[in-house]
């Protein structure tokens, strides 16, 4: 190992990615916290509005996985 390779700082790549997937959960659990609490503040459509979610992310999960 030279000198300069033992001086550069870095993180290995399995590091990288646990530290990428604590904070993708955390903002996923904020985001769906704050969708759940967004929903139950109206009463006055909750039906509705839940049922176009659902077909609204069903449609955009089926234009990301269609190459699948």
């Amino acid at each position: 190992m030279t000198l300069s390779q033992s001086l550069k700082p870095s993180v290995p790549k399995r590091g990288l990615l646990a530290i990428a997937g604590v904070f993708w959960t955390f903002a996923g659990g904020m985001l769906l916290s704050r969708g759940i609490f967004g929903l139950l503040d109206e009463h006055a459509n909750l039906y509705i509005d839940i049922s176009i979610a659902l077909v609204g992310g069903a449609i955009l999960l089926a234009f990301i996985f269609k190459d699948f």
